[in-house]
């Protein structure tokens, strides 16, 4: 049974068919890696064929996807803007007809940011209910409202339905 690349690895390895040079940046600046002076990137044949009639590509999606492992998570943020900054014009178009509300995303970094965006929008959602109900809220509880995990965050709005007064809503 012969498996087919999927969209993702097909954009990885359009963005660097495309952009050669950019394998060079993303070592360079997302990695820190000091790399010699280069006039040109190119891409010779990336075809790896054996004696047997069986045919490889070899893998520059594998090399995009997996160079964000082990960043911190500001180097991850700038690795992104990077690959979304150099997709060619047939990877975006696939993007637009991509569904945002059922994708299931396949990177634990998506997933990393989609949550903490998540949690962010629900942390000041509760934020403002809490100094609509009960005036202004402290430096310290701000803190810790902005700190709590999704489900903490959903029993404080629970609670606030019928809380009587501040405390009793973060408990």
């Amino acid at each position: 049974m012969r498996l087919m690349p999927s969209q993702l690895h097909e954009s990885h390895l359009l963005l660097f068919r495309n952009q050669p040079a950019l394998a060079a940046q993303l070592i360079r600046d997302a990695l820190g890696v000091r790399l010699p002076a280069f006039r040109e990137a190119r891409i010779e044949s990336a075809d790896l064929t054996e004696v047997q009639p069986a045919e490889y590509r070899a893998d520059l999606a594998m090399a995009a996807q997996n160079a964000s492992s082990g960043l911190d998570a500001d180097r991850q943020k700038i690795y992104f803007d990077l690959i979304l900054n150099a997709l060619g014009e047939a990877a975006r178009q696939a993007l637009k007809k991509m569904d945002a509300r059922t994708y299931e995303y396949q990177s634990d970094f998506a997933r990393q940011y989609i949550a903490q965006g998540k949690a962010e929008g629900r942390a000041a959602l509760i934020l403002r209910l809490l100094a609509l109900r009960f005036g202004a809220v402290g430096a310290e509880i701000e803190s810790r409202i902005r700190g709590a995990s999704i489900p903490e965050l959903d029993l404080i709005g629970e609670r606030l339905l019928t809380a009587r007064t501040l405390e009793e809503a973060l408990e």
